[in-house]
């Protein structure tokens, strides 16, 4: 069974939402690279969902790419291929099962937390992250909570991010940055996630501190030093604002 949907417009962005066979043909035309791309093997083929544009996608798209990733992540489930030495060909489910699966729900959303200094470290009990996002024009503060919110409802790391979202690499591995422009700066928020963290309730994005910088320039490595200082002091810790 094969098919697929497809939106396209004039201002070259694509989105395709399909299912396909494995080494079957691609059914997105699109040229650029996607933006935002996530597989799930069914039974059978695969759903594939990409969105391919040459223009960053805007803070209001996050939420719903975020929505559809999480109904995507639900249909996958019950798409998914039987347990090994489950008997094959056509299967008959009750009436019952039918219920149980159309109840199931997505994957619940992760929490997102703000790392607060420890007393010991500072007097104050500073939020790093807070600071860094009452430095910056409303407007970007504002995107960069709206990519916050569509990666913990995907959540990671089933949503990408559109490049707004990056994993970082090197010194810096284990953190991510979102990423947004704004003001003739380039604004970067440094998140780590913990999984199935019990003393935050479940699984969590915290976000550790951020920085601006002029854009096509890199970051100084003091500001590097102080964020991974920083994560250090959370992971010792665990303390974050109430």
């Amino acid at each position: 069974m094969q098919g697929s949907s497809q939106a396209r417009s004039s201002s070259s962005t694509t989105l395709n939402l399909s299912t396909r066979r494995p080494g079957g043909p691609s059914l997105c035309l699109a040229r650029e690279p996607p933006v935002v791309h996530q597989t799930w093997a069914i039974d059978g083929g695969s759903i594939v969902f990409a969105i391919r544009t040459d223009k960053p996608l805007p803070a209001t798209a996050f939420a719903t790419v975020g929505e559809v990733v999480a109904s995507l992540e639900h249909l996958a489930e019950t798409l998914a291929p039987p347990p090994r030495g489950a008997a094959t060909g056509p299967r008959r489910r009750s009436r019952e099962q039918m219920t149980v699966t159309s109840r199931k729900r997505p994957p619940m959303p992760w929490s997102i937390h703000f790392f607060q200094r420890d007393e010991s470290d500072d007097a104050v009990r500073s939020v790093p992250a807070i600071e860094f996002l009452d430095s910056i024009p409303a407007k970007v503060a504002a995107e960069i909570h709206a990519v916050l919110d569509a990666v913990a409802a995907a959540p990671p790391p089933s949503f990408s991010g559109g490049g707004k979202r990056e994993a970082m690499h090197d010194d810096m591995a284990g953190y991510f940055e979102v990423r947004v422009q704004g003001g003739g700066m380039n604004h970067r928020l440094f998140c780590v996630l913990e999984r199935d963290a019990e003393d935050l309730g479940g699984s969590s994005i915290v976000c550790i501190d951020g920085l601006s910088k002029p854009p096509r320039t890199a970051a100084h490595p003091r500001d590097y030093r102080r964020v991974k200082r920083y994560g250090a002091e959370f992971q010792k810790r665990r303390t974050v604002l109430e």
